[in-house]
């Protein structure tokens, strides 16, 4: 047992570092070697166990020692069933205590394994950054514009695993963010680190948070039941290690039934098109050959009672040289009805956004919040078609750019605002007309100053032909127009063609 927990313990810390670690090294390149004073040995220990121990369990440890040894008197009353009980309330203590258990331990990992820089806090730093003011960092784009965002979803997942709402738990995840920038790092806290953790951190921690809820099954067995648990764990570490010990694992704040309708989409590119002039001189290699997207359609959006009732979830990847990485979501937090009459239904929605985009073309990264209207036409013969369009401000959001640099850095920092669309028109599982069309503006805070417009517009055609099995045709475009204050203006247009094969729903 003392091995596995020791083995659990050094994956968990080894991956959560992975993803949320930033900077480089001092001794970049260099060898690593396994050499440990016995106390920070037992500092990087203990820091592991405390991340990866539910804080619920820490009272409950102490209460098992104190506990009287049962007489062994047999309790006439066992057998009957009692009532169910009422939903325990929120727990305001155990969210804090297991967000600091984790930034611990990322620390420790940090600090004594990696040995980077900004590791080597102290109460010196800490009361320097707690007197001083804040900074724009110059970490790489994947850590602030990703790494943070994921780091946040721990926070907000340990909140809403402890009985708390969305909104508490995005209380939470603020308060997290705000112990690792002012007390866990040698530099000073940084406005970006901050947004991006805390927006991004909310919509991480939420879809986290329901989709593993949603493929656990409590009447599943045997292998049926093992899949489900490691995937749901996989979704969730946060819920995943609480299930693990025997912690708590609520489910406030979901209501009514879950509906999930998901996707996957491979394929390859076919026609491409560019005006981008990127450092490999063999422009057509900016842009994945192949790619595979997973598309994740959570409730329906017209039944919502609850933020995220209702979520849209895309990711994309490739594996050839140059790997894209896409991450498009968009949430419901709100609905206000404004019509149902025959097939019709219309409404007000308010919503939160979520953009990661590193595919080669250029790079972005945002975080909105918005509000616009949505409504459905359905017909007796299966035929329909839907709108929905938002618009919003992007609080902060980041931008690839070829006129600054400053260390790891290459883009823009800055806020502004955007605008999302979808119109869908088709026939249920049988085949259905998309088009998707975003647009983002950002007015440069750190970096080139200037202001940048950037749109993605896409076109699907997508027919099922056997089950789930179908295909789709995808028409994308991307375009830019970046004007710079001190290096004028630069337009670039990429426009492609891709042949996908899709299997789930249609």
């Amino acid at each position: 047992v003392a091995k596995a927990r020791s083995v659990q313990v050094r994956t968990a810390v080894t991956c959560a570092a992975s993803v949320c670690t930033r900077k480089s090294p001092r001794n970049q390149g260099a060898t690593f070697r396994f050499r440990m004073q016995p106390f920070r040995l037992a500092t990087v220990v203990l820091s592991a166990v405390l991340c990866v121990t539910p804080a619920t369990l820490w009272p409950a440890a102490f209460a098992a020692q104190a506990s009287p040894v049962s007489s062994g008197a047999v309790d006439t009353a066992a057998s009957v069933p009692p009532p169910s009980p009422a939903p325990p309330e929120p727990d305001l203590l155990a969210p804090l205590l297991e967000g600091m258990g984790f930034n611990l331990g990322l620390w420790g990992y940090n600090r004594y394994v990696a040995d980077y820089a900004f590791a080597r806090i102290s109460p010196a730093t800490m009361a320097r950054n707690l007197r001083g003011g804040w900074e724009w960092d110059a970490d790489q784009f994947s850590i602030n514009q990703f790494g943070h965002p994921y780091q946040g979803g721990f926070y907000h997942a340990a909140a809403r695993t402890h009985g708390h709402g969305f909104y508490a738990a995005a209380g939470y995840t603020m308060l997290g963010s705000l112990q690792w920038e002012y007390l866990m790092e040698k530099e000073k806290p940084s406005y970006n680190d901050l947004l991006t953790t805390t927006l991004g951190g909310a919509m991480f921690g939420e879809i986290s948070h329901r989709l593993s809820h949603a493929v656990r099954d409590p009447e599943a067995t045997g292998a049926e039941w093992l899949t489900r648990e490691v995937f749901a764990a996989a979704v969730n570490p946060v819920g995943g290690l609480h299930r693990l010990m025997g912690g708590r694992t609520d489910a406030a704040g979901i209501s009514g039934e879950e509906s999930i309708r998901w996707r996957v989409l491979t394929g390859a590119l076919l026609p491409f098109f560019s005006t981008a002039a990127g450092e490999d001189p063999a422009h057509s290699t900016r842009v994945p050959k192949s790619n595979t997207e997973l598309l994740v359609l959570y409730g329906d959006p017209f039944e919502t009672r609850a933020p995220y009732d209702h979520f849209i979830l895309n990711g994309g990847f490739s594996l050839n040289r140059h790997a894209a990485a896409t991450i498009n979501a968009r949430a419901q937090l709100h609905r206000f009805p404004l019509f149902e009459t025959g097939g019709w239904r219309g409404m007000v929605v308010a919503g939160q956004s979520f953009d990661y985009l590193n595919n080669g073309v250029y790079k972005l990264g945002v975080s909105g919040l918005g509000a616009g209207y949505a409504h459905r036409r359905a017909w007796p013969s299966g035929l329909y078609h839907s709108l929905h369009f938002e618009a919003g401000a992007i609080p902060l959001g980041g931008v690839s750019t070829e006129f600054f640099r400053k260390q790891a850095r290459n883009y823009n920092l800055g806020g502004g605002a955007y605008t999302t669309s979808r119109t869908v028109v088709g026939q249920n599982s049988s085949w259905h007309i998309a088009l998707v069309g975003d647009r983002y503006w950002i007015r440069t805070r750190s970096g080139a100053k200037g202001d940048e417009l950037i749109g993605f517009s896409q076109l699907e055609f997508a027919k099922a032909l056997r089950g789930r099995l179908g295909t789709a045709l995808h028409l994308a475009s991307y375009d830019r127009s970046a004007r710079y204050r001190a290096h004028g203006t630069r337009v670039e247009l990429t426009e492609e063609v891709r042949v996908m094969l899709t299997y789930g729903w249609q």
